[in-house]
């Protein structure tokens, strides 16, 4: 019965999408491809903007992959490091693919009380007033780097045992498997009382204001929103080169990129902006600057839009007059 139900209300959504005679199909994901081999609209055009790395391609979206290949004529890449991939892994012509990375509203964002953020969170995990707040954010697993974010707190409290720092995960569920692994190797290595994990928050914002340093100990991440969450909020970051798009933000001057899984060296990174107020501030600054200028929704819609308006085939009342 809930496949004659599936079925029925698939062929439902086929005739009407069909009967709004589309113009072109914005794509906002690979996991899109099913429905557009499904749709098979005829001679309308489709761009799909990709989110997604190597690794969940294979993973995840090998056919719908296959799918989007069959029906895009051009690829947004959310990253330089999406761009490559496309181009490098499955062959898409470079001119094909056009980098449009993703947005937030930096306003928005920039209205929260950090003060007040801050405060709270001390107060609620009854933290001393020094405290450096080290936060990741994410679904625990091996994207994420969990499991790495645990060996940096190792490896900063092996530098530096006296160190008033704590660190922070937000994300995932408490009753997950993945989120279980993490705290039990806090728990092995002596770490309960200097990290926290959080469960996924409908609103992570406040959570988000109290961080001192973002740590982005993804192994695998496109172009992660919540590093332009942060940025907006002027939170200086450090992340592995070669993991994605991060690094493509930061460069040299809004935080620190440091090897691929050095956790040795993103330790030294923390330790070295837990120490210091101002450099945490510039750096902060200056990721706020480049999120404002590269990111902001005000920024990027346009552009966005301006790839639409392009694709769009022209309007059935206009076909056969003068532009």
């Amino acid at each position: 019965l809930r496949r004659l139900v599936r079925s029925a209300q698939q062929r439902q959504l086929k005739s009407r999408v069909h009967a709004w005679k589309p113009r072109m199909i914005y794509a906002n994901t690979c996991a899109t491809g099913e429905l557009l081999e499904f749709l098979r609209i005829a001679n309308v055009p489709v761009a799909t903007h990709v989110h997604e790395l190597e690794v969940v391609i294979k993973l995840m979206f090998h056919d719908q992959f296959t799918a989007i290949r069959n029906r895009t004529d051009r690829y947004l890449a959310v990253s330089q490091a999406v761009r490559q991939n496309l181009i490098s892994s499955y062959g898409v012509d470079g001119n094909d693919i056009e980098t449009v990375p993703g947005f937030v509203d930096v306003a928005d964002l920039s209205r929260l009380d950090r003060d007040d953020a801050r405060r709270r969170f001390l107060d609620r995990f009854d933290l001393p007033d020094d405290a450096v707040i080290v936060g990741a954010s994410g679904t625990p697993g091996w994207r994420k780097g969990s499991d790495v974010f645990v060996r940096v707190a190792r490896d900063v409290f092996r530098k530096r045992p006296d160190a008033p720092i704590w660190f922070v995960w937000v994300g995932g569920s408490v009753r997950d498997e993945n989120s279980e692994f993490p705290r039990h190797d806090c728990r092995r290595l002596g770490l309960d009382d200097r990290m926290q994990f959080i469960e996924a928050q409908t609103d992570p914002a406040p959570l988000y204001g109290a961080f001192d340093v973002f740590a982005m100990t993804s192994r695998e991440d496109p172009y992660p929103l919540v590093i332009l969450e942060l940025g907006a909020m002027s939170v200086p970051a450090v992340c592995f080169d070669q993991a994605g798009g991060s690094q493509e933000l930061i460069e040299g001057d809004a935080g620190f990129v440091v090897p691929y899984l050095d956790t040795d060296a993103m330790a030294d990174r923390i330790l070295e902006l837990s120490e210091s107020s101002a450099l945490r501030s510039r750096l902060g600054e200056r990721i706020r600057d480049k999120v404002a200028a590269r990111n902001d929704t005000q920024v990027i819609m346009p552009r966005v839009l301006d790839v639409i308006e392009r694709m769009m085939t022209p309007a059935p009342d206009a076909i056969g007059n003068e532009p």
